[in-house]
């Protein structure tokens, strides 16, 4: 790059490379390099909004790829990614339209008719979805990932069963696959193969070691077993590879919690909530963590978000009433049983 220092494709090639090569945060600085050099590239944008979005930072990912489409309407990797990223954001309905102007530039695209499908699913059109998978594998029958959508969709339907053979030829074909073996071992246990599901999740991190997915799917199965401790050791590596896993953190919590290690499972719920503010399992967690601490007072902003985030939980407000009334705020305590016992009786 130093030969030529304004020229926006280099820079452009350089940043691709660097996320090829797993380092989508140092890339950041010369896809920037190369817009200022020439803002209206939208290869350049929707390669940036790719790198953002292995970045988790969604809602920039999703502005470079509008801008990408905006430069160039007819550009079908723009709306494919930006469909992509739309999903993941949880937006799946403002997603359909953009993979459906993807296939009508590029029909014969396999990986566009495998998100479509992912899409759909999210949005519980089964069948849809099914038809999309299956159309992906009719012009690719090689996609490992196809396979492993279709058996994801056909699972979500409520089919476990038909879903096997779908997660097992995905991983024939890719052994490597193993962000889809928790999804199969789901399905197994959910066919009464438990046993085969457990050691599906145990190949996961013996093949992946380095993977905080893998290790937190086996924590898991681990704590769900009672194996607390060694639970808790595969928590730890995935918080360790990924620090920024929250839910790896909160399972962290809830394993330690179960042991009544309340000042290092509150740490964990703190870092929880930092991560995501706005989840109310960690929140819930931490209010109870610090309860058994005897720091009642502390726990009662996070009861208070928590429920904001779910007001319908008879359970929670009546865990918060008790620390209410042990605080001698008798009259708010009150409040929340008796809204407690009107949620339990409407569920009646």
């Amino acid at each position: 790059m130093s030969l030529k220092p304004d020229d926006p494709y280099g820079w452009n090639d350089l940043a691709c490379v660097l996320v090829l090569v797993g380092q989508p945060g140092e890339a950041v600085p010369a896809f920037e390099r190369a817009l200022a050099l020439k803002p209206a590239f939208p290869e350049a944008h929707t390669n940036f909004g790719n790198a953002l979005r292995d970045l988790g930072r969604l809602e920039e990912a999703i502005g470079h790829h509008r801008r990408a489409v905006e430069l160039d309407p007819a550009y079908p990797e723009g709306h494919n990614n930006l469909g992509v990223a739309l999903a993941q954001a949880g937006r799946s309905q403002e997603s359909l339209a953009h993979f459906e102007q993807s296939l009508a530039a590029r029909p014969g695209d396999a990986a566009t008719y495998d998100n479509l499908g992912n899409a759909l699913r999210d949005l519980g059109r089964f069948e849809e979805a099914i038809a999309r998978h299956q159309e992906a594998l009719r012009l690719k029958p090689s996609m490992a990932e196809a396979h492993a959508n279709l058996g994801r969709t056909v699972f979500a339907a409520g089919r476990a069963s038909a879903a096997l053979p779908h997660f097992a030829r995905a991983l024939e074909l890719k052994p490597s696959l193993h962000s889809f073996r928790a999804n199969y071992a789901s399905a197994l246990v959910s066919a009464g193969r438990g046993e085969e599901g457990f050691a599906q999740l145990q190949r996961a991190v013996q093949l992946a070691p380095e993977s905080a997915e893998a290790h937190a799917n086996f924590g898991s199965a681990l704590a769900q077993r009672g194996q607390i401790e060694d639970a808790i050791t595969h928590f730890r590596l995935a918080v360790e590879r990924a620090p920024g896993f929250g839910g790896a953190h909160e399972n962290l919590g809830t394993a330690l919690a179960t042991l009544r290690r309340w000042a290092a499972a509150r740490e964990s719920f703190e870092t929880a909530v930092r991560l995501n503010p706005d989840s109310p399992l960690a929140r819930v967690q931490l209010a109870i963590t610090l309860v058994n601490e005897g720091r009642l007072a502390d726990s009662v902003p996070h009861f208070e978000t928590a429920l904001r985030l779910q007001p319908g939980s008879a359970e929670l407000h009546d865990n918060f009433g008790q620390v209410l009334r042990a605080l001698g705020r008798n009259r708010d305590a009150f409040e929340h049983m008796e809204e407690a016992a009107r949620l339990r009786w409407e569920k009646r």
